[in-house]
């Protein structure tokens, strides 16, 4: 159940970067991005989310290319 969006744009672009800096690919940085800012909305306060929150919805967090969108993002 959401709590707070307080931070969860900054935990979203933590999650990116922890994601692309650890190897991952674009959709799989892109999924942890996703866990981390709905783990954040979970829990009041920003950027204050429990491990085992984000560890439960990254299995659920999907990422989809867009027809006609860019082939690569960064």
């Amino acid at each position: 159940k959401m709590r707070s969006s307080v931070g969860s744009g900054d935990a979203f672009l933590g999650g990116l970067l922890w994601g692309l800096d650890t190897g991952m690919g674009e959709a799989e940085a892109l999924r942890a991005a996703l866990a981390a800012g709905a783990a954040n909305a979970l829990t009041l306060g920003g950027g204050r989310f429990s491990r085992e929150d984000f560890e439960a919805l990254l299995p659920g967090a999907r990422v989809e290319r867009l027809k006609g969108s860019l082939t690569h993002f960064l």
